[in-house]
């Protein structure tokens, strides 16, 4: 309780670095006028008897409280039980800190501006929406087609989730095939379950931005309310026409996530638990008593897998949150050094059956072969196939692939991140519009790609090529191939291990393809016993073994978000913090927390966040660079934003590492005061994006 009223403007370490104890510094500070405004606040706002009687309420309700995260952890070992529960103790705090948080700013934003308390919904209101948004989306469900046994297998899918909403609040897992619905089925489960206990909220959680934008429409489509439906990520933006009433809803909803169903980011809901940032902190609250589906829930970097674990044990275990556990390659969580506590039932169990109908692939290994070789093998499945995709896991890849794969015979189309996302869209739109009417002109389609094709994208190709990477990854690929069982036999998706590939500082790629590896030669000598199934459940588990194996041989606390000091990890700092508290000596010991969650939030980052974005000449890119190039950044600096806002679409993410380097090399410019980098014209191609000649190539192969 104390944290949370010396943190509610900034949040300090109770032990930091430097050794300092963030409370004897706040119980040191003398402040002027402070027993005038404790004498005041007494007069005008509450009396000393009830501050009084409220404290202890909370005392008493806070002590209810932690007596559940005893019951969190199953270790044996002293030294990690307590870990644990001062890890669950801290995230308690940060709960109460969000409360308060959210009170004061709420309070303000009320008192100037009145009728902001009519942008939120009420218990009752609620309760209400639920019932309406989950018959709007089971109508929606009833008026999809049930003709083809994929569209029967979806429904039963569908209905087997809404039966399982009667289930207790509880963390579960979700294991579908791909393309067997996940995303509406989920939604169903939440809905019905959020009805059924009263839950306060519903999010939907996604990886990708491009998942996200892609199912929120689906999602708000089929509750049939878009402002029911929260969509919070960078890539939202508002047009200078939006109506302002909406527009100040919209910056509340998305400070407080006070919206019904909030669809977001896996950055966005990771920063809510572990950020430093005070906005972060204020969302906390919102996940409590919520329904919460993480969809693509593989796409965990697995260096926070500690954090993340014990967060959704927090969440569910004390907090009376539902989570759903969303992913065709379901980790084994439960096996880590600090389990997940995922119940036993599920609400789709496996059914060879219901799973037979949606095996539309068959993964196979093509050996070992160099990136030359590859080509041909492309050449040999493309006599027989009218679509192929081939998938890499550089760029350097797949500019080499399509330059070598161009023909007069086909199409040929390039997707990486050296594309703007704009480029990417009308390239994606093209490709679609080509694989639909090859059937009829005879022409062939091929699509080079990075693995930013693999998610989200309802696509289908006759054959898929992959260069081996984590079985997630090829999975993901495979979903692109056959997707709609265009053919009647399994199509085939080859997985190549490239004998000449250089994974220099792409060490989760790297990780990833060697659990791969060590899978297929187990397969290789006994496939019986998985199924005869690269994908089957059983391989899935045996992958994921040797990736968490393979990680823990690094150090056993791999998975607790190492930092810079080898010493320490992120879990350490909000755990009992044991190395900076040694360090401080016993002036700390008095104090039963610990933590240092500043230091701790300032270093957590979901992703390699260290890039800077530059703006590319692709289409309005190109106006939008001459227009910031004749801008005074200094008195039209309304104009500068606005400008900035229209080209989002058109930036490709550059390591900052690298920019002086490119700058060096006449590849970029500056404009608009010095402070925007833009990329010269000559630098960009409208067939693969950022140009990456043989002088770039050390400083642009991720």
């Amino acid at each position: 309780l104390s944290y949370a009223a010396g943190a509610h403007h900034h949040l300090f370490d109770i032990v930091g670095p430097d050794g300092h104890s963030g409370f004897d510094h706040r119980l040191d500070c003398t402040t002027n006028h402070y027993a005038e405004a404790i004498s005041s606040f007494f007069h005008d706002c509450a009396s000393e008897q009830k501050i009084e009687s409220l404290f202890d309420y909370s005392m008493a309700e806070t002590e209810l409280f932690l007596k559940k995260l005893t019951g969190l952890t199953e270790k044996s070992d002293k030294k990690q039980v307590n870990e644990e529960i001062m890890f669950y103790t801290g995230l308690t705090a940060r709960l109460i800190l969000s409360a308060v948080i959210e009170g004061d700013r709420r309070s303000t934003a009320e008192f100037m501006c009145p009728a902001l308390n009519d942008f939120l919904m009420n218990d009752a209101c609620r309760k209400q929406i639920w019932h309406t948004a989950l018959n709007n989306l089971q109508h929606f469900i009833n008026s999809m087609p049930t003709d083809t046994p994929i569209q029967k297998a979806r429904r039963r899918i569908s209905d087997m989730c809404a039966k399982f909403a009667d289930q207790p609040s509880g963390m579960y897992r979700l294991n579908v095939p791909t393309g067997g619905g996940k995303t509406l089925s989920a939604m169903r489960y939440a809905l019905s379950h959020a009805e059924k206990k009263d839950k306060s909220h519903v999010f939907y959680v996604a990886p990708l931005v491009s998942i996200l934008e892609q199912n929120t429409e689906v999602i708000r489509k089929a509750t049939g309310e878009s402002r029911w439906v929260l969509e919070h990520h960078s890539n939202v933006m508002w047009t200078q026409s939006a109506e302002e009433d909406e527009l100040k809803r919209f910056e509340l909803l998305e400070e407080n996530w006070e919206a019904p169903i909030i669809s977001t980011t896996l950055v966005q809901f990771l920063n809510t638990l572990f950020s430093s940032k005070s906005s972060c902190v204020r969302r906390f609250h919102s996940l409590v008593n919520s329904v919460i589906i993480l969809d693509e829930v593989q796409s965990v970097p697995a260096h926070m897998l500690s954090l993340f674990n014990l967060a959704m044990n927090f969440l569910s275990g004390a907090c009376s949150s539902t989570i759903l556990l969303c992913s065709a390659t379901q980790p084994c969580f439960e096996e880590t050094l600090h389990p997940m506590r995922i119940e036993k039932i599920t609400p789709v169990p496996y059914n060879a059956e219901l799973w037979k109908t949606f095996a539309r692939t068959q993964i196979r290994d093509a050996g070992a072969m160099r990136l030359d070789q590859i080509r041909d093998l492309a050449e040999n499945n493309l006599r027989q196939a009218q679509s192929l995709l081939l998938v890499c896991n550089k760029k350097s890849q797949a500019e080499t692939l399509y330059s070598q794969l161009q023909y007069a015979d086909r199409s040929v189309y390039h997707l990486s991140a050296s594309m703007c996302t704009a480029h990417r869209r009308d390239t994606m739109d093209r490709l679609k519009q080509d694989l639909k009417s090859s059937r009829n002109s005879g022409r062939k389609v091929v699509c080079v790609s990075t693995q930013l094709i693999e998610a989200g994208t309802d696509i289908s190709f006759d054959c898929v090529i992959r260069l081996c990477a984590g079985m997630d990854s090829v999975v993901q690929a495979a979903g692109r191939c056959n997707r709609h069982g265009e053919s009647e036999s399994a199509a085939t998706v080859w997985v190549v291990r490239c004998a000449d590939e250089k994974l220099t500082g792409l060490k989760e790629i790297q990780r990833g393809k060697r659990a791969t590896e060590a899978l297929i030669y187990e397969f290789s000598n006994n496939p019986e016993r998985y199924q005869n199934d690269l994908a089957s459940e059983e391989a899935i588990r045996y992958y994921y073994r040797m990736l968490f194996n393979d990680i823990r041989s690094d150090g056993e606390k791999r998975m607790d978000y190492p930092v810079e000091d080898p010493r320490t990890t992120i879990l350490d700092l909000l755990a009992d913090n044991r190395r900076l508290t040694q360090n401080a000596g016993q002036k700390v010991k008095k104090y039963s927390l610990r933590q240092a969650f500043y230091t701790a939030g300032s270093l957590f980052s979901v992703f390699d966040d260290d890039t800077q974005d530059v703006i590319v000449p692709y289409g309005k890119g190109k106006q939008l660079i001459d227009r910031l190039a004749a801008l005074d950044p200094y008195r039209q600096i309304s104009e500068v934003t606005a400008v900035l806002r229209d080209a989002k679409g058109y930036t490709v993410s550059i390591y900052s590492h690298q920019i002086e380097q490119l700058l060096q090399l006449g590849v970029l410019t500056k404009v608009c005061g010095g402070n925007i980098l833009v990329l010269l014209e000559e630098n960009y191609s409208i067939e693969t994006g950022l140009i990456t000649r043989r002088l770039m190539n050390q400083f642009l192969e991720v």
